[in-house]
């Protein structure tokens, strides 16, 4: 907990900054929902309130906690995230709100019990892994298009897999071991 006293002007200041930072995300997340299951405008009204409840209730479950297991008591926002919006869209298309509100509460549930044992789990997770997933992940992502303009000679070259793995396992080893990779010292 943090235990620095600010005064309470600078407090307000900070309160609105976090105010104006969270409530984009926290409005945009139920729109792009309704909007993706054409959803009417007062189902739309329930869906950003009650996204704004809920994201306070966990702002204040982080911040004051419970017990010593639940919260971290630090300055956190919570809010929504865009990352499940297109399976909520695929749910609640296929099964209604109702489902799609189940599995919402189910799913919360699940990572909640799953986040007491998170500790452990990241310990599978170094950071050499988690920085490769991302910079393979982020590379598929422009993969296609950088191979859509390259010239023809090129693109022969570059389709071979052989040739892709020995630049990748090149690149990798330069990336992580640095000059350590260059000098033949060790």
């Amino acid at each position: 907990m943090f235990e620095e006293n600010i005064s309470k002007g600078k407090m307000l200041v900070i309160a609105f900054q976090h105010v104006l930072t969270m409530t984009p995300g926290t409005i945009a997340v139920p729109l792009l929902l309704a909007s993706g299951l054409g959803l009417d405008a007062q189902t739309t009204s329930f869906l950003v309130a009650a996204n704004f409840f809920t994201s306070g209730i966990t702002t204040l479950l982080q911040v004051i906690g419970i017990g010593k297991l639940i919260g971290s008591r630090y300055p956190i926002i919570l809010g929504s995230s865009f990352a499940p919006l297109a399976p909520m869209i695929m749910v609640g298309t296929r099964y209604g709100l109702p489902a799609l509100f189940g599995s919402i509460i189910a799913s919360g549930a699940i990572i909640f019990l799953l986040s007491f044992f998170m500790d452990k789990v990241m310990k599978l997770f170094p950071q050499v892994v988690v920085g490769t997933s991302i910079a393979i992940g982020v590379g598929s992502l422009y993969a296609s298009e950088v191979y859509a303009n390259l010239p023809e000679a090129i693109s022969m070259v570059m389709s071979n897999g052989l040739f892709m793995v020995t630049l990748s396992a090149v690149v990798l080893n330069l990336l992580l071991n640095g000059k350590k990779a260059l000098s033949a010292d060790e």
